[in-house]
């Protein structure tokens, strides 16, 4: 017969055992992640899904709020190969919805990349200086010739006539995304602090944020440390495109036209429907990890994004 210290053990080790037990199996009550429908991208439905056919989804795709948000890349076709794989194997993995803007429409892969400047009208892209570039690019596409060597300078007189494009590309083709996210090439964004960021904001209220800069009278995002617009901001600049129509894209092309910088064009235009930059600087940040200085202005501060930003040095963080 067992003594009472005898049956205490006993029960211990029992207890012991079924702890291991529940430990083993722990996957079967508490899964890692909640699998979500996969997206088939058609032309029905151009907004590129980042799902895997056949794969289960990484965890950073199913956090929530991420459904919600719409990626927008813009790049330029002379770096493209250079500076935008780097993001497929990073950010995109984790964006259920993304989109990429360039100067030239092509496939990499199976990724689709849309030209934000089709729809410019003919009398600036076959006259304006800032298209000899576009119309060059298009020639060596044609003729199978190396895009690179089309690099330099030149890109950044053609790079301002993309924004105003792409915020209506963007609105039109998802138009139900809560937040539009604008990042560059040699952006890097923290997706998780993007995430917490604007759960604590409404998308139903007109708002748009970034890092800010300063060209005249005028307050703008800077564009490549990345701005964001909300739903509702972005309804209100589309409903006065919709109602000016012609007139509209007329009167914001002979602006790009005559100003140096798209990102400070799109803060115009918005403006014309009262929607002003919520500053949001350092958590919009222009500068990388190496180049930030490290003071009391930044401290405590986290990052959502960082601008400037080679793609090893995006793989790094990352």
């Amino acid at each position: 017969m067992l003594s009472p210290r005898g049956m205490n053990i006993s029960r211990l080790s029992l207890l012991f055992v079924l702890l291991a037990l529940l430990y083993l199996f722990r996957e079967l009550w508490f899964p890692s992640a909640f699998p979500l429908p996969s997206v088939t991208p058609s032309k029905s439905n151009p907004v590129k899904s980042s799902a895997s056919k056949g794969s289960s989804q990484p965890e950073c795709r199913t956090l929530p709020g991420a459904e919600d948000v719409l990626v927008v890349l813009k790049t330029g076709a002379t770096e493209i190969y250079e500076k935008l794989p780097e993001h497929f194997l990073t950010l995109f993995e984790c964006t259920p919805n993304y989109l990429i803007f360039s100067d030239l429409e092509q496939d990499i892969g199976d990724h689709h990349i849309y030209d934000a400047l089709d729809e410019v009208s003919s009398e600036h892209k076959e006259n304006h200086a800032d298209f000899e570039l576009y119309r060059k690019l298009q020639q060596y596409q044609r003729e199978g010739q190396n895009l690179k060597a089309l690099k330099g300078n030149s890109g950044w007189n053609l790079d301002k006539w993309k924004f105003m494009p792409m915020l209506h590309k963007a609105y039109t083709m998802k138009p139900k995304a809560k937040w539009f996210v604008y990042i560059e090439a040699d952006t890097s964004i923290s997706w998780l602090n993007l995430l917490l960021l604007l759960k604590r904001l409404d998308s139903n209220k007109p708002l748009y944020f970034g890092a800010q800069n300063v060209i005249g009278e005028t307050t703008f995002g800077h564009g490549g440390s990345g701005f964001v617009v909300s739903n509702a901001a972005a309804k209100k600049l589309e409903g006065l495109q919709q109602r000016d129509g012609k007139a509209f894209v007329e009167k914001w092309e002979k602006i790009t036209s005559e100003s140096c910088c798209g990102d400070e064009i799109v803060a115009r235009a918005l403006v014309e429907v009262n929607v002003h930059l919520m500053p949001a600087w350092p958590l919009i940040q222009g500068e990388t990890v190496a180049t930030i200085d490290w003071t009391q202005r930044h401290w405590c501060t986290p990052a959502v994004t960082w601008h400037h930003v080679s793609p090893n040095e995006i793989d790094t963080m990352w």
